[in-house]
């Protein structure tokens, strides 16, 4: 199992750490991004130096090692160390190392992952999704989320977060400025439970307003000094996403994902409806339109930031459920639904649901927010006749779980409570159709 390994420190100098842990970025079957932060003991950015040691798993071969790379308090002292040329379905053994900027060693972080399958082997899969984590509306004052133990005891292979992850725009912290938006990301990922959880399995990160600057938020506002540029910045340095945002990610022969990006191609939501008006913009939907007719595996999750069924409140304006993007939101359902075995998970509403288009009958899960407090939103019985197929205004989280690959492949697409209670299951089998 993985372990954090401190050494002590030879001097009077600082002793580096890794308070915030690390995070095992955007794997794929060839390669993964390898996140770190060099800190002092208080979790607070640090200069230092920092080095990526793997080798497979189960050998004695010699550690291929990055060269020591020093971070700065200009990029928050994180580094992101990109691991290429791996084999496909492999078990690596991971070394994340720091010394001071003198060489005085300083924690070492230890962990394991393994690569994706090739895509015609039939490989069990079980995938967890959150959302919406407030860091006051967290369940445990001193370690975190629950739902990060509960997560880490389904043993997932990978995780999604859809978004809304550190909230700039919530008191009594805000985000207006540089320092601020990095001390939401270190107050959030130093915490026990969530650190322990990043050190041992793979995550990607989808981005929304809040973790970029506040809400319902498009390309060039601002949030006091906080530019919508610096925001999706920030972004990319504390998570690992990708320069391009939208990406797809395949597992095996029977799973494929597709991650919407929300934000950084979207028209303000105050124009007016109609063709011209986007959340997706022209190259995501190119691309989205060619990667789905491209795809031969037998399921298929789109997971977006914001909804694209619902249904939501009257008074919202900002997603393609919502009347102000009537628009491209029909024409994407139309997309989906004309695909098999497709469905769409969705972040940002603070409650469960799952869903059904009344014209394209595209299903949709939420997977609500990450603790009970921060559920909000929808009234408890408030359930739409002919859209809601499951409700409930509570936090938790979601799982879906591939089984039976070699066989017949079936895919369970479950709503847990914080504890991991199941709450909602739907088992779909590759040549079934559920109601």
């Amino acid at each position: 199992m993985p372990a954090l390994v401190a050494e002590a420190a030879t001097s009077a100098e600082q002793p580096v750490c890794m308070n915030t842990g690390i995070k095992i970025a955007e794997l794929s079957d060839s390669s993964v991004v390898v996140w770190t932060r060099t800190t002092d003991s208080n979790g607070h950015a640090q200069a230092a130096q920092v080095q990526v040691a793997w080798r497979e798993s189960g050998t004695d071969q010699p550690w291929n090692t990055t060269k020591w790379v020093s971070t700065t308090s200009e990029s928050d002292a994180i580094h992101q160390a990109r691991l290429e040329g791996l084999s496909s379905g492999t078990g690596y053994q991971l070394e994340v190392r720091s010394r001071s900027t003198a060489g005085q060693a300083g924690q070492t972080i230890e962990s394991v992952f393994r690569t994706h399958p090739e895509t015609t082997t039939p490989s069990d899969v079980t995938l967890v999704i959150a959302n919406c984590q407030q860091y006051e509306d967290r369940d445990d004052r001193e370690n975190g989320f629950r739902i990060y133990q509960t997560m880490l005891g389904l043993q997932p292979t990978f995780f999604v977060h859809t978004g809304d992850v550190v909230y700039y725009d919530k008191p009594p912290l805000l985000g207006k400025n540089v320092a601020n938006a990095r001390e939401k990301w270190r107050r959030i990922y130093s915490m026990p439970w969530q650190v322990e959880f990043h050190n041992r399995v793979p995550a990607y990160f989808l981005k929304d307003d809040h973790d970029i600057l506040k809400d319902d938020c498009w390309p060039g506002q601002t949030y006091g000094e906080l530019t919508f540029d610096q925001g999706v910045s920030i972004f990319r340095e504390q998570t690992a996403a990708p320069p391009v945002p939208y990406r797809t990610i395949r597992y095996g022969r029977d799973l494929q994902l597709w991650l919407l990006d929300g934000r950084e191609f979207r028209s303000p939501n105050t124009m007016e409806d109609g063709p011209q008006k986007t959340i997706l913009g022209r190259e995501q939907w190119e691309w989205l339109e060619r990667t789905l007719a491209d795809s031969e595996a037998t399921f298929k999750l789109v997971i977006s930031p914001t909804p694209i069924v619902g249904p939501d409140r009257e008074n919202k304006h900002d997603n393609l459920a919502n009347k102000d993007f009537q628009h491209e939101g029909q024409r994407l359902r139309e997309l989906l639904s004309g695909h098999k075995n497709l469905w769409v998970i969705c972040g940002d509403r603070h409650w469960q649901y799952v869903s059904v288009d009344p014209e394209s009958k595209l299903r949709e899960y939420s997977c609500g927010p990450a603790s009970d407090q921060h559920a909000q939103g929808w009234k408890k019985d408030e359930f739409v006749e002919g859209m809601h197929r499951y409700l409930r205004v509570a936090g938790g989280f979601m799982s879906v779980v591939l089984s039976d690959s070699a066989t017949t492949p079936q895919l369970a697409i479950r709503h847990h409570a914080v504890d991991g209670e199941v709450k909602h299951e739907e088992i779909w089998p590759s040549r079934t159709e559920l109601p």
